[in-house]
Order: structure tokens, then C-alpha cells, then sequence
């Protein structure tokens, strides 16, 4: 008998001592000729016992594979462990996996095929604990797999406007401007030309650096000082710098404001402008090629 049938036999002598089947007092046998006090049982009722201890503990007949460095014992109860020889730490018989892992962290080399193939996957146990943790998992194949999500797919850029559209916009933005000259209380400061540069553009506003800064005098040159100064302190609580860090005061303009209404509006662009003081500071306007 080898040690595997021996250790069965053992787990099933154990489990029918637990169910009252003991071996029996003053001579007596499990097969049911002993004498004595305690009396063995009859081969109907070994049957029965025998079936009970084959659905009882099941998990203690299954063999377990052979792992370099370990073996397979006995424990109280007809239970099995696989202890681990040089340090011995136990393990479920079939944890093989968590064994192997422990192996090697100790400097132990469990190289047998037959140890390996478990590897590959959890036992029947583990998986159980899986799902049991995990909750319900698929019952079908894909089932539960996530689906690649695309990316946010790019816009087209937008379409040209018809000169139609062009000029219907630029009316609106004229419309829109002359109700705010009602609110900002805009004067003109004089109605002669000064030469500049766009520095910087909107969708409906530019910013333009005079080329003759001396020539703005007075109360317009203060409120031009006082706006770039106040532009450049809310750009810097945002982290930007304003206008490139450059010191110029630039004028401001809105497209509104425009009487040349093919102008190219991009930086680097000559203009000449009038200039007009309101309640925000200074801007131009009758904006036209230089």
C-alpha cells in the first residue's frame, strides 16, 4: 500500500471514529464480530457509515500533487495539509500556487512539471472564493469583458462663412456696440488719425500697440496707463503674461468699430485709428488699413 492509500485510509478510520464508529472495546472489530463492551457494527451500517464519510469529507480523498520541498500529512480530524519542509509552514493541500510562491521567496526551487500545471489557473476552491468575493460572474463567453471604448472623434473644422453670413454678423456686432456706447459714456478724444500695430486678436476684439505713444496726452494717456496696468495684474493672478510682458500701453478695439471691413485682423497688422475714452478706459475706432 503506498503512502497516499495509507493516508486515505487513515482520514477514513478518523472520520469514522468522529461518526461513533469506534474500532470497538474489549476485542471487539469493525467489522462486527468483536466482543466486550463497546460492540462493533454490522456490514449494513459500515455501508451506510462508509457513505457518509465519502460525503463528509470528500476534499480529504482527492489527491493532492507532488511539490518539491513539501509534504502531505495528517492532521486531527482526518484533515490534510502540505507542510513545507524547511520552515514548516502550512498550506491547503491543493493551494499549490501560494505554495510554490512561498517556496521561492525562502530559496527554494520547485521545478517538477506535475507542481507547475497547476500554476496556470486558481483551483476549484480559490475559484469558488473568486466568484463568491467578486459576486455573480458571466455565464456566457464575452460575458462581463469590457468593450473598448473610441475616443471622442474630431470635429470638422467649421466652415467658411458666405460673404452673406459675413455681413450679417457684422451688423449684429455694430448693433451690439452702439447699445453699449448708451451705457459707457464714450467721447471722442479728437478726430485726428494715430498709426499703430496689432499685438493681439479676437474673435471680436484686437489690441493695438501706437506707434507714437507721446502723441496720446492728458486724461487719455492717464485712463490708457490706468487700463493696461489693471490688464496686466489680472493676467498675472491667471498665470499669463500680458501682451508677451511687453511695457507698451496698447489701445483697445472692437471690430464694431471697424470702417475698412476687409482689414485682415492678425497680429503684425499696420492700422489707423481715432481714439475714444469711456468708462473702461481707452480704445479705437474707424479702424482702416495703415
Amino acid at each position: 500500500m503506498d503512502q497516499m492509500a495509507a493516508m486515505e485510509q487513515m482520514a477514513m478510520m478518523n472520520m469514522m471514529s468522529q461518526m461513533g464508529m469506534g474500532m470497538g472495546g474489549g476485542g471487539g472489530n469493525w467489522n462486527g464480530g468483536g466482543k466486550g463492551k463497546g460492540k462493533g457494527k454490522s456490514k449494513k451500517g459500515v455501508k451506510q457509515v462508509m457513505k457518509k464519510v465519502k460525503a463528509v469529507a470528500p476534499q480529504n480523498l482527492v489527491k493532492p500533487d507532488k511539490i518539491k520541498g513539501t509534504e502531505v500529512q495528517l492532521r486531527k480530524g482526518g484533515v490534510y495539509v502540505r507542510v513545507v519542509t524547511a520552515d514548516g509552514k502550512e498550506f491547503p493541500p491543493t493551494a499549490n500556487k501560494a505554495v510554490i510562491k512561498h517556496l521561492k521567496s525562502i530559496g527554494q526551487d520547485p521545478t517538477p512539471p506535475q507542481a507547475m500545471k497547476k500554476v496556470k489557473g486558481p483551483t476549484p476552491e480559490e475559484a469558488q472564493a473568486q466568484k463568491k468575493a467578486k459576486g455573480k460572474g458571466p455565464t456566457q463567453p464575452g460575458q462581463g469583458v469590457k468593450k473598448k471604448v473610441k475616443g471622442t472623434p474630431k470635429q470638422a473644422p467649421p466652415k467658411p462663412r458666405t460673404a452673406e453670413e459675413e455681413e450679417a454678423r457684422r451688423q449684429k456686432m455694430v448693433e451690439k456696440a452702439e447699445a453699449m456706447l448708451l451705457t459707457e459714456n464714450r467721447q471722442m478724444v479728437s478726430n485726428s488719425y494715430h498709426t499703430g500695430e496689432i499685438v493681439q486678436a479676437g474673435g471680436t476684439w484686437m489690441w493695438v500697440k501706437p506707434d507714437n505713444p507721446s502723441k496720446i496726452t492728458g486724461p487719455a494717456k492717464a485712463k490708457l496707463q490706468k487700463m493696461n496696468e489693471e490688464m496686466a495684474k489680472k493676467k498675472k493672478a491667471d498665470g499669463k503674461t500680458w501682451l508677451d510682458g511687453s511695457k507698451v500701453n496698447a489701445v483697445y478695439v472692437r471690430l464694431a468699430d471697424m470702417l475698412d471691413t476687409s482689414l485682415k485682423v492678425e497680429k503684425g497688422v499696420k492700422v489707423q485709428f481715432k481714439l475714444y475714452t469711456d468708462n473702461k478706459g481707452v480704445g479705437g475706432c474707424d479702424v482702416m488699413a495703415a
